[in-house]
């Protein structure tokens, strides 16, 4: 059986002038996020996410206030309650904050393109959105295998290749 893809509605804002304004984030988080959405069970109703495109430092300061550890990480995600949703009908699924300088470091230690570990970490906070988590190694295991399959669609190398 083939699964559809839900009507998804990005609201972006980009925060910092480090993320290059010559790519189209909406563009390449949509490939991201349909490519997870085929791996994600949905009932088909629309779908709404809202993401930033932020700074270490706002991010930083997100993740003190918020999970009271006082760095900077990749990205965070915040799921809406469920069945939250938007004035024009959508679910709302939740937030997801980028950090430029973070994503960049990785991705040059991991030698890879800046853009595929972006549109990983989109696919990740997409199923986190989803209540997905990796707080033991069954969840782990499930959820990469998930992001695994989502990246191939993508022709996108498995990003835990090189850390099994």
């Amino acid at each position: 059986m083939t699964r559809m893809i839900p009507e998804l509605e990005i609201q972006l804002q980009i925060d910092d002038n480090l993320w290059d304004i010559n790519n189209d984030w909406n563009n390449i988080l949509k490939l991201a996020f349909d490519a997870g959405l085929l791996e994600q069970e949905t009932d088909g109703q629309a779908l709404s996410i809202s993401v930033m495109l932020g700074s270490d430092e706002q991010v930083r300061q997100l993740n003190r206030d918020w999970r009271e550890k006082d760095r900077p990480t990749n990205i965070l995600s915040f799921p809406a309650p469920f069945g939250s949703k938007c004035e024009n009908g959508h679910i709302f699924l939740g937030d997801l904050i980028f950090a430029h300088e973070t994503i960049a470091k990785q991705a040059l230690e991991q030698k890879k393109p800046v853009k595929n570990h972006f549109i990983h970490l989109a696919v990740h906070g997409l199923f986190h959105l989803f209540g997905d988590d990796h707080q033991d190694d069954a969840q782990a295991q499930a959820m990469e295998n998930k992001e695994i399959r989502a990246l191939n669609r993508l022709e996108i190398a498995n990003p835990y290749a090189n850390h099994n």
